[in-house]
């Protein structure tokens, strides 16, 4: 296998730009540090030269200038910090948003309940059976399937950190709907 083919992963080549923007940060640093260094030195020879001392114009520009450099250089740094500063949000995928939501209202007691049981009795109709065993089937096939297609899902997934992500959202609606099973369960046992 030629390795000169493989192309990095979008994951590869973030860490790289991370890689490259730190080390511009280090640089920054450096060059700050020696900038501070000539500064205090000036400082230095001011407070010795005693209070009466008046700088020359071109003594004061050079410590203006040095001064403005290392502001300049603070502010690019703080620039190269924000652009490899990352949240949990930036690695949380949209459609992993979406889905969440879409659970855990979908998921919800009162409306899962009214599904299932607009559900079962249009799937009595389709099948023409009128047995409560398959009533009972029918009842309890959106909450099963809404506990076993994001598990699939779940296992799927490659990412760690999207698979953490996505086992929390699991967890909230699979809470959620193990509550409305309950209700289920309630409503069909009161009959």
């Amino acid at each position: 296998m030629n390795e000169e083919n493989i192309q990095p992963t979008p994951e590869e080549q973030l860490m790289d730009e991370h890689a490259q923007t730190k080390e511009k940060i280090f640089a920054i640093e450096v060059k700050m540090q020696e900038l501070d260094a000539i500064i205090e030195r000036f400082e230095d020879e001011f407070y010795r030269k005693g209070e009466n001392y008046e700088p020359s114009e071109e003594e004061t520009n050079k410590v203006k200038a040095l001064i403005e450099e290392y502001r300049d250089l603070r502010e690019q740094k703080k620039q190269l910090q924000k652009t490899i500063k990352t949240s949990i949000w930036d690695h949380f995928p949209l459609w992993m948003g979406i889905y969440a939501l879409f659970q855990i209202v979908f998921s919800f007691y009162l409306i899962m309940t009214q599904i299932s049981m607009y559900f079962a009795q249009w799937f009595l109709k389709v099948v023409n059976g009128s047995t409560d065993f398959v009533f009972y089937v029918a009842l309890f096939m959106i909450p099963f399937l809404n506990l076993v297609l994001p598990l699939l899902i779940f296992l799927l997934l490659k990412n760690k950190v999207h698979k953490r992500m996505f086992l929390y959202i699991y967890l909230i609606h699979g809470i959620e709907t193990l509550i409305a099973v309950g209700m289920l369960l309630y409503v069909v046992l009161k009959r």
